[in-house]
Order: structure tokens, then C-alpha cells, then sequence
């Protein structure tokens, strides 16, 4: 089940996620770079799951509409999700 962030957060981003999280995405911090990210599917609404982290943190790779997709941890940070489920 779905639950709101708590309010002392003021927005949490794919890069802060733990594999098996869950979470909506809402908006991003920087309209030009969410550009690429929005062709590859990550658009406001879209529920997207954390799969893995890379040995060194980096890249990310996600679950997004039965595809999977790495990203680097800065493009990651710059996507803002309203909801994550544990």
C-alpha cells in the first residue's frame, strides 16, 4: 500500500530509494534534464520500482513499466516522486 512521504521531507528522489522500493513519480528538479529521462518512460504519474544498485552506487537500475533501466545517480536525483512504498 502506498503512503505520503512524511512532511519533515520536502522531496525524495530515485537516487534515495532502496532496492524493492516503490514509488510515483510526481516531477523534477530541473525541467531541461528531465527531457531524456521522460523519453525513456520516467513521466509524472509512472509507478517505478528500485531493482538494484551498482556495486559502487552507481548506476541505478529501476523497474518502469515492465522494462527495466539504469540510471546514473545524478539523472536520478532529478526525478521527484509523491509516494514510495517500502
Amino acid at each position: 500500500m502506498a503512503s505520503e512521504f512524511p512532511s519533515k521531507h520536502k522531496a525524495h528522489s530515485l537516487a534515495e530509494m532502496k532496492p524493492g522500493d516503490a514509488g510515483i513519480i510526481e516531477n523534477y528538479q530541473d525541467d531541461l534534464a528531465s527531457v531524456p529521462l521522460m523519453e525513456l518512460g520516467f513521466l509524472p504519474g509512472a509507478m517505478v520500482r528500485m531493482y538494484s544498485i551498482a556495486p559502487f552506487g552507481d548506476p541505478l537500475t529501476f523497474e518502469l513499466g515492465g522494462a527495466m533501466m539504469s540510471l546514473r545517480k545524478t539523472d536520478a536525483a532529478n526525478v521527484l516522486l509523491k509516494q514510495r512504498t517500502p
